[in-house]
């Protein structure tokens, strides 16, 4: 809660609730990206091609190239090879269920643990390993009309990393809490009761004063998105791959 009233204190002072664009980065230094935390603003990075290798990606090169990792732990005695997954992911995307019945999963990792064997391809960026939690990897079939992650906020800057289709993100600064209807209960993320998506003025009347950012990602780009900021998520292809990491300090 403290980190995030310092991001609202800062928000407010750099009048963040008005950006309309998000800054975009070609082969930033480390310094440069050190700065762009310390101020607290989300910015894109491009030209990070080749290295590491992270367009022109598809399901079947991952299954070539990662088969044997394993992927998704399913339960305490199944676990998923990304050869398994692929072909699960395939049949899902050739006989789709519009209808999820509760219980149903859906083919996407949902943030497991990226395999050890694919960090040297998607692994951290711009500083070392150490520096950051164990990355997340958000591959599968999703759907594109719903968000894929709902309004809330991290207490850490996190490194979004595409890496097959597309994206987008909408932000609001964190100045902006009391118009959201943030959870005053929550565990490591905080959630909003209020949804973009359904907004709905009779209960949440000051959402209608909401400033939003928004952002597409495309394959090969990062986002660099300070603590505190609130963001929700949209997969725009299907199947989308994705892998986050959050700076550890």
């Amino acid at each position: 809660m403290a980190r995030f009233r310092k991001a609202a204190r800062q928000h407010a002072r750099m009048g963040y609730r008005n950006l309309t664009t998000i800054e975009y980065l070609d082969t930033p230094s480390q310094r440069q990206i050190l700065e762009v935390m310390e101020e607290g603003r989300p910015v894109v990075v491009t030209g990070l091609e080749p290295e590491p290798p992270c367009r022109d990606w598809t399901i079947d090169k991952l299954a070539q190239r990662f088969g044997d990792a394993v992927t998704r732990v399913r339960s305490a005695t199944h676990r998923q090879t990304m050869a398994e997954f692929v072909a699960e992911l395939k049949e899902f995307e050739e006989h789709p269920k519009d209808d999820l019945i509760e219980g149903f999963t859906k083919p996407y990792t949902e943030g497991a643990n990226l395999p050890e064997e694919m960090w040297a391809d998607f692994g951290t960026l711009f500083f070392d390993r150490e520096d950051f939690i164990p990355p997340q990897l958000w591959l599968g079939a999703v759907p594109t009309h719903i968000p894929t992650s709902s309004l809330h906020r991290d207490p850490l800057t996190g490194f979004l990393l595409q890496v097959i289709g597309r994206k987008r993100l909408d932000l609001y600064s964190a100045d902006q809490e009391d118009l959201l209807y943030p959870m005053k209960s929550y565990n490591n993320y905080q959630p909003c009761w209020f949804k973009p998506e359904h907004p709905d003025p009779l209960i949440y009347p000051k959402s209608q004063a909401a400033s939003c950012l928004s952002v597409t990602l495309h394959p090969g780009e990062l986002l660099i998105q300070p603590a505190g900021w609130f963001h929700q998520v949209y997969a725009l292809d299907s199947p989308n791959m994705s892998v986050s990491y959050f700076w550890r300090y």
